[in-house]
């Protein structure tokens, strides 16, 4: 793939910048984050502006990861002490980021990291292995996004000769901020209805916006008896409330919700990252500890001038990291989970798992060799579950299951 060797020319440049200094100045760094979070969190402000102070003078937007983490959590502290951590969560929130740079960013990732890519191949491999007898495939992918999960399976329809099946797509997402809160949806449905139609597969698409998920019914989904259905949700749950946002959690109620859909397939695609605490200090740590390692991947991968990096650091890293640290209540709504939380909340929904596919995790794994630096990352299986990481740290895990008491066919 030349865009992973030009990436890795360019990061192989920049490598001999990183030194011992470096590393000292990480610790530095990490131990005024430390410092100031226990001053925010004992309100008080001359200690904490003057830390603020002192790590905004040693961080930046452009130079190394340490610096770059350094001005996100610089930002986020600040926020909280000032108490405009919601406020400006919903500002970055609502700033909109094209179509063609969520693009850009969507290709620099799966040139650059294998999770996504082998995480929707495996998915879309066993869906086009399925056997279709309806004619009928029904998928319902909660999370759809910008739908770039669903080409390659129009296209394998249309490969295999099976253009007498019909694909009909539900795309559930969140909705859009502004006058028209179903406009990403809508795009998504129109470009995958184009490209099926270039195809000459047949293709029905239903979009629905929803802010709570959990709400949402059977008969919204217009599911059709005799389908062959697939439910797919990537790394999208952790964004739905818990029990701290109710006591009937939002998230096993959607979870309820895909065992009363009897699909085929549920494919459930988590980051595995730990619980965030309810406690501000352990809360900080633990954030600290994730996204430094986000930060240095980035930096271990990819240029420090590439564009879409930029936008992902200054843009969507910093929201996040934001939201974890300076809201509460039902504005902290980036709550993850490790996939044996996941695993547990699936099983109490009435679900169970389906092994994982050999073949098709073979295949996943010459992919991570042949396209990938297979010396950082890794791939492994726990149970039903397939694990990818970085150095030792499992990122992202995939799963498959079904109801109990379902017949898959």
């Amino acid at each position: 793939m030349q865009e992973l060797s030009n990436l890795r020319m360019a990061v192989q440049r920049e490598a001999s910048k990183f030194s011992e200094n470096d590393r000292e100045e990480e610790e530095d760094i990490k131990a005024l984050l430390i410092q100031c979070s226990h001053a925010v969190y004992a309100n008080d402000y001359r200690t904490a502006e003057i830390l603020i102070k002192l790590i905004r003078n040693q961080s930046s937007l452009d130079e190394n990861w340490t610096q770059r983490m350094a001005f996100a959590f610089a930002d986020a502290l600040e926020a909280r002490l000032t108490g405009t951590g919601s406020e400006l969560w919903r500002r970055l929130s609502a700033k909109r980021i094209s179509t063609l740079e969520i693009l850009k960013i969507a290709q620099l990732i799966v040139t650059c990291c294998p999770f996504a890519r082998t995480s929707i191949y495996y998915a879309n491999r066993t869906i086009l292995n399925m056997e279709k007898k309806t004619g009928v495939l029904h998928i319902v992918d909660l999370g759809i996004g910008f739908g770039f999960q669903w080409p390659s399976v129009i296209q394998g329809l249309s490969d295999q000769n099976m253009k007498a099946t019909k694909l009909r797509i539900t795309g559930v997402d969140f909705p859009r901020p502004g006058f028209r809160p179903a406009e990403l949806v809508e795009e998504t449905g129109r470009r995958l209805e184009d490209y099926a139609r270039s195809f000459n597969v047949p293709f029905e698409y239903h979009g629905m916006a929803s802010k709570n998920w959990e709400t949402i019914s059977l008969d919204d989904l217009k599911i059709t008896k005799g389908e062959v259905l697939i439910v797919n949700c990537f790394w999208c749950l952790k964004h739905i409330g818990d029990e701290a946002v109710s006591l009937n959690s939002p998230r096993d109620q959607i979870l309820q919700l895909i065992y009363k859909m009897k699909p085929h397939i549920f494919f459930d695609g988590v980051h595995n990252i730990q619980s965030f605490s309810p406690f501000f200090i352990t809360r900080f740590r633990q954030c600290l500890n994730l996204y430094s390692a986000l930060f240095e991947i980035l930096d271990i991968l990819v240029p420090r001038d590439n564009k879409q990096r930029q936008t992902m650091e200054r843009h969507f890293m910093a929201r996040d990291i934001l939201n974890v640290l300076a809201c509460e209540g039902s504005d902290w709504t980036m709550k993850p989970e490790t996939c044996k939380q996941w695993h547990q909340r699936n099983l109490r929904a009435g679900l169970e798992p389906i092994p994982l596919d050999l073949a098709i995790v073979k295949e996943c794994r010459e992919i991570l060799t042949e396209a990938y630096n297979n010396k950082i990352f890794f791939m492994e299986e726990d149970g039903n579950w397939l694990l990818q990481g970085w150095n030792g740290r499992v990122f992202d895990a995939l799963s498959t299951w079904k109801p109990k008491s379902a017949q898959t066919s």
